[in-house]
């Protein structure tokens, strides 16, 4: 079978290939794909502003018509030139050069001096301390609009509550027994929410006494107190924190309980992540024993029925 090309109608040698048949010979292949690129490509009309001569380009912005004429237009301060020829003076009044083209501003030190509100004081009396703000609105704060009037979130909280707040008074070991509630509060609604066993005695300080506050992974000695590095405002990789054996997203997890529980340094937690790696203790805490005696008095408090509600009153 003898294949002919439907342009110039000239025989298409085709021995023994396998695939469509071709419609074009090789060089009429290669005339139309010439054609359909230069039909794609577009030219754009420029003129140098180093020598003046005009020059056609596929992109819409280009200064130069070559590399040297580039190299040597660099040289010169052409941008200083380039907003002497516009004529359109910078928006800031105090500045008389010249701008770029569709910017108001001819650079970004004269729009912040001009967006910059007049200076002011913070409104606190017992700091007085001069704060600068831009006109652009508020920054996206805590206080939202407030924000232009004192210099920090405390001087608006001492301002408005006062200097001797109830919360600026607690002691540090009041603190830290508060933050430990909160943690347990949270991590009981995680139970809750992954329908997992939840031990309330299994407590953080619970779990790191009991290991002696030892990682159970490196063996190191761990911070007994949370550390956090004052200049990079990270934790410290050798702080105790409380890990699960088999993490409490896997199926079938023990959950929150003693024997599923263990003391690791951040670091060894970081790099043990959502993984099941360990082996679970021994019961000897009685964790799952209280969990499963509790079970019935759960089910009867959360039963709608009056006669499981009465009997879990007696």
């Amino acid at each position: 079978m003898c294949l002919k090309c439907c342009d110039c109608n000239s025989p298409i040698n085709r021995p023994g290939q396998r695939g469509p048949k071709p419609k074009r010979c090789s060089p009429c292949y290669a005339k139309r794909d010439k054609a359909l690129r230069d039909k794609k490509k577009v030219r754009h009309p420029h003129v140098c502003e180093h020598c003046g001569t005009e020059f056609f380009s596929g992109k819409k912005r280009q200064r130069c018509c070559s590399e040297a004429c580039r190299a040597e237009w660099s040289k010169v301060d052409c941008r200083n030139r380039y907003h002497q020829a516009t004529g359109e003076p910078c928006k800031n009044p105090a500045c008389k050069r010249a701008r770029k083209r569709g910017t108001a501003y001819c650079s970004r030190q004269c729009r912040h001096k001009h967006m910059r509100l007049p200076e002011s004081f913070c409104q606190n009396p017992a700091c007085g301390k001069k704060i600068q703000r831009e006109s652009n609105g508020p920054r996206k704060t805590a206080l939202g609009k407030d924000s232009r009037k004192y210099c920090c979130r405390e001087c608006a909280w001492d301002h408005r509550w006062g200097a001797d707040r109830p919360r600026k008074n607690w002691s540090k070991e009041r603190l830290a027994l508060s933050a430990a509630g909160a943690l347990q509060t949270s991590l009981r609604k995680k139970c809750k929410l992954l329908d997992v066993p939840n031990d309330d005695e299994c407590t953080r300080r619970a779990v790191l006494e009991r290991d002696g506050w030892v990682c159970q992974m490196c063996r190191i000695d761990c911070n007994r107190e949370y550390i956090i590095d004052p200049k990079t405002r990270r934790p410290d990789p050798r702080n105790a924190e409380h890990d699960h054996i088999v993490p409490l997203t896997e199926e079938g997890s023990p959950g929150n309980v003693f024997p599923n529980s263990q003391c690791l340094c951040r670091k060894c937690n970081n790099k043990k992540r959502a993984r099941s790696i360990g082996q679970m203790r021994l019961d000897l805490e009685g964790s799952v024993k209280r969990w499963e005696s509790g079970a019935r008095g759960r089910r009867q408090r959360n039963s709608k029925s009056s006669v499981a509600i009465q009997a879990a009153a007696l």
